[in-house]
């Protein structure tokens, strides 16, 4: 590895002026010229020992938070091997962080703590207002300078590491209790409708009400025959659905919204899923995401400006309440037909608690319903 250096032409000057004063010095004797050349030998010889020594800064690691969030700040632990010399000389030193395909993982980088032991170089470094993504560690460079500000040096070392910011929590109770509330109508709504939406029976069971009772099939063979019904939703679906032209803020709060509904859901140990439809190079890729950590890294992984891309009709499934995020209010409309039977679509355009969701409901054979929750 080659250091990139600057202003290191200073260093030929001194040597030429350290000459010249050193021979005037011995040949005159003149006691302020011997002074003189010692102060600018001196000089030059502490400036060629702070380039010496960043030549021998050898490796660093980096230890990265497990997780993050955006928005949040962070620290992270860097580590500089070099010979004790080194770390004796190089004292002024600046370090930065190059991230694969970023630019930086938040708005300000600074170094909150150095210290220097047994030739290594620790220091702590301050990430604010971290932003929503996957980075892979670069190298870390490594910057160093004289007290006098006359020479600085630059050494990039490898280093390895990887760091995923989840998208930030945004609070959701409310829009939880609402949805919940519009499940609860849902379900009472059409208890009569989806009593027979296969065309069979079943035993009676004790506690069935009497007007799922199969009065012909129950005459015929002298015993209480149910229809049969269609299972309830047990547990919920979230589906981010963003789009190439939406707003970044309204399409970075549509994210944090859909991980916070898994996170919220998890916590209470419903039963939760995410899908994320990540488009890519490789082309779209959809996952399905049954925790809060990995609906977090799935969602860290979306590209904004590429926005989500629809699952296919196979992984929409039965028996599950599915919850659209989206960051447009009309987004997720022409999608509730391809739905399950319960769908509501929730927009990030309502910065309110309770999130402003939009509810339709997809009817077999109707128009979906649509109300504010």
């Amino acid at each position: 590895m080659i250091p990139f250096q600057r202003r290191l032409w200073i260093l030929a000057p001194l040597w030429l002026v350290g000459a010249c004063l050193t021979y005037l010095a011995l040949g005159t004797w003149s006691a302020g010229l011997c002074a003189l050349a010692g102060a600018v030998d001196a000089l030059f010889i502490y400036e060629l020992s702070v380039v010496a020594a960043a030549r021998m800064w050898s490796r660093a690691s980096v230890k990265l938070p497990p997780r993050a969030f955006a928005g949040e700040n962070a620290q992270i632990f860097v580590c500089i091997s070099a010979l004790r010399f080194a770390a004796g000389w190089a004292r002024h030193v600046e370090l930065e962080l190059d991230w694969r395909g970023h630019r930086g993982v938040g708005e300000h980088l600074e170094t909150v703590a150095t210290d220097w032991r047994n030739g290594t170089v620790r220091a702590v470094l301050k990430v604010d207002s971290l932003r929503r993504g996957v980075y892979a560690l670069d190298s870390v460079r490594v910057r160093a300078g004289d007290v006098f500000g006359l020479i600085s040096v630059e050494r990039r070392l490898a280093a390895e590491g990887k760091l995923v910011v989840y998208p930030a929590l945004v609070p959701v109770d409310e829009a939880v209790r609402a949805l919940e509330r519009w499940m609860r109508r849902q379900l009472a709504a059409r208890r009569a409708a989806d009593a027979v939406p296969t065309g069979g029976v079943v035993p009676h069971r004790p506690g069935d009400r009497l007007s799922v009772i199969h009065w012909p099939t129950s005459l015929r063979t002298h015993s209480l025959y149910a229809r049969e019904r269609a299972p309830e939703p047990m547990s919920w679906r979230v589906i981010p659905l963003i789009h190439p032209g939406d707003p970044p803020d309204l399409a970075e709060r549509a994210l944090s919204m859909a991980f916070s509904f898994v996170a919220h859901w998890q916590s209470r140990g419903d039963s939760v899923e995410c899908l994320v439809g990540a488009r890519g190079e490789e082309g779209v890729i959809v996952k399905r995401c049954r925790t809060a950590a990995e609906a977090g890294r799935a969602l860290a992984e979306v590209d904004g400006s590429l926005g989500t891309a629809w699952p296919s009709a196979s992984m929409h499934g039965e028996g599950c309440a599915t919850v659209l995020v989206t960051a447009a209010d009309q987004a997720g409309r022409k999608c509730i037909a391809e739905m399950g039977r319960y769908t509501a679509v929730v927009s990030a355009r309502d910065r309110r608690d309770s999130g402003g969701a939009e509810i339709a409901a997809s009817h077999e054979g109707r128009r979906p319903s649509r109300g504010r929750l």
